[in-house]
């Protein structure tokens, strides 16, 4: 079975190419491509991933509470009848 390395799986999450995460990071294109072959991710790479992970997951976070609260603003009578 072909699992996918850890640079696809981040990409994916993330809606981005490797040549995007590389410039994210700080990191060669080359580079990446290369972490991704042979799915061998340095530490402060994958830290760094993390990060980026993290930061998607709080900005998606937002997306929804600033659509929630939106909502309630504009049709608060929705949830009283």
């Amino acid at each position: 079975m072909n699992e996918k390395s850890l640079v696809n799986e981040v990409c994916d999450e993330l809606g981005i190419t490797q040549k995007e995460l590389a410039d994210k990071i700080g990191a060669n294109s080359g580079t990446v491509k290369n972490w991704s072959s042979k799915n061998e991710v340095p530490l402060w790479a994958k830290k760094s991933i993390e990060l980026l992970i993290e930061n998607h997951h709080k900005d998606k976070f937002i997306d929804n509470f600033k659509e929630m609260l939106s909502f309630l603003q504009n049709e608060p009578r929705k949830l009283i009848m």
